[in-house]
């Protein structure tokens, strides 16, 4: 269930979808929409920053760092943005980086409106639910939904366990420790093992920080104990499947009991 405040957020991204008439956010060019909202969307050499916003009254000018190579964290970036400028009204200014764009981030409760927005925006609730409701993790079902709604791979896992289409785990690691974790309410009674502690090398997350191992395309079956520290007795192994990102050090393992 949604918080209030990202409930707000929700709100405002069907809004946008019922005033213009559409179906999906991919039916047309993010920067089209912005323009159609009141704000001009330009790149430039942002330092510090993936993308600014700045309001002039009833419009605004969004400029994201130029040089994102992935479409997907492209338009999240602008969609985020979109949604401080509809959400947050009393404010002129937002800088905001990589860091903020991710669903962990807690810092400050204008982001996660921004980034719940944005999911909602860019994949809605009905849509995401028609793909991936009641279909168990893959490679295929990832790859589809990346395509389809044009994001990226972490929005994609995260807006999976969010819409509770799957009763399934996601784990974040980064530099070989656990950074964040995520669970579907039917794993409520699996408890997690501690965030910021490597991760355990039985899993095929650990075993890719530990030899650099990416070559696993289907989902493994893996001791149960290398994601949870208390689980029911019966379930001695669960499944992973695992993305592996070198370029940021970085593993998502979606994980599941059979």
């Amino acid at each position: 269930m949604a918080s209030t405040s990202n409930a707000r957020a929700i709100a405002a991204a069907r809004e946008i979808y019922a005033e213009f008439c559409l179906d999906r956010i991919v039916d047309i060019r993010i920067e089209a929409l912005a323009m159609e909202l009141g704000v001009f969307v330009e790149e430039d050499r942002l330092e510090g920053s993936t993308a600014v916003l700045i309001r002039q009254g009833n419009r605004g000018i969004v400029s994201v760092r130029s040089g994102i190579s992935e479409n997907g964290r492209r338009r999240f970036a602008i969609a985020h943005e979109l949604g401080h400028f509809r959400l947050h009204k009393d404010k002129i200014a937002f800088a905001c980086t990589d860091d903020m764009f991710l669903p962990w981030y807690r810092s400050s409760y204008l982001e996660p409106e921004a980034n719940a927005f944005a999911a909602e925006l860019l994949m809605p609730e009905t849509s995401y639910r028609q793909i991936g409701a009641g279909r168990k993790p893959s490679r295929a079902l990832f790859q589809n939904i990346c395509d389809h709604f044009q994001t990226s791979l972490t929005a994609s896992c995260f807006r999976y366990i969010e819409m509770e289409c799957f009763p399934c785990a996601l784990f974040v690691a980064l530099d070989g420790k656990l950074k964040w974790v995520v669970k579907s309410q039917d794993l409520s009674h699996y408890q997690t093992r501690p965030i910021n502690q490597p991760l355990d090398g039985a899993s095929c997350a650990g075993e890719f920080f530990e030899t650099g191992r990416t070559d696993e395309n289907a989902p493994q079956q893996v001791l149960t104990r290398a994601w949870f520290s208390a689980f029911p007795r019966d379930s001695e192994f669960v499944s992973e499947l695992p993305f592996c990102i070198p370029r940021l050090n970085m593993t998502l393992s979606l994980v599941w009991p059979e």
